[in-house]
């Protein structure tokens, strides 16, 4: 998953969660945009990790998430939900991010 054309520092203080669930197990995620102040997060009950973008390539929310799907007995299948939201909380986060705009593109493959 990438970003960009961001307006207005919106990626500050926008949250990812990924969630992906199958027959046996349950992987919840959030990502977030390295904080400029440091913060303890004792309200999430999931400790967000950064963004995977570096100084070389920026944009980078996450990548390579590979989850196995067992094919035996009928359980076959994932389900896969990305939750989106701005941190109202963030000490980042001003007025600014009002009338803001970010693009998200998620890359999906299954492969055998």
């Amino acid at each position: 998953m990438t970003y960009n054309k961001v307006t207005k520092g919106l990626d500050d203080c926008i949250r990812i969660m990924t969630y992906a669930k199958d027959y046996y197990t349950s992987d919840p995620k959030i990502y977030q945009k390295a904080d400029k102040n440091e913060i303890e997060y004792d309200k999430y009950i999931i400790t967000p990790e950064n963004f995977a973008e570096t100084e070389e390539s920026s944009g980078i929310v996450f990548n390579n998430q590979k989850y196995n799907i067992d094919v035996a007995d009928g359980n076959n299948y994932m389900e896969y939900s990305i939750f989106f939201w701005i941190e109202g909380n963030d000490p980042d986060e001003s007025e600014a991010v009002f009338s803001s705009t970010i693009n998200f593109t998620v890359n999906i493959s299954v492969e055998m």
